[in-house]
C-alpha cells in the first residue's frame, strides 16, 4: 500500500459545532476535504481581490503620493548609523 500524498497538508481546525452539523448533513465523508479547500480558496481569492482594491486606491490618492513623496525627501536626506561619510 503506498499512501503517498503531494502537495496536501494535514492540519485541525476547531468550527461550531452547528456550522459543522449542518455542513455534515449537506457534504458526505470523502468529499468535506475538497469541498472545504474550494471554500477557502475562494475566500483567499476575495481576500486578495480586496487588498488589491485597498493598494489600487491608494496608490491612486493624490495625498498619500504626496505624503509618501514626502517620506521619500527624507528617507534620501537622513544617513543611516551604519553609512560613514567622508571616509
Amino acid at each position: 500500500m503506498n499512501n503517498i500524498r503531494t502537495n496536501k497538508t494535514r492540519q485541525t481546525f476547531t468550527l461550531p459545532v452547528e456550522v459543522f452539523k449542518r455542513f455534515a448533513a449537506l457534504v458526505p465523508e470523502g468529499k468535506r476535504s475538497a469541498v472545504i479547500a474550494t471554500l477557502i480558496e475562494s475566500e483567499i481569492f476575495q481576500r486578495e481581490q480586496a487588498l488589491a482594491r485597498a493598494c489600487d486606491a491608494a496608490n491612486a490618492d493624490a495625498e498619500l503620493a504626496a505624503i509618501e513623496t514626502d517620506f521619500q525627501r527624507l528617507e534620501d536626506t537622513v544617513a543611516e548609523p551604519w553609512e560613514t561619510h567622508g571616509q
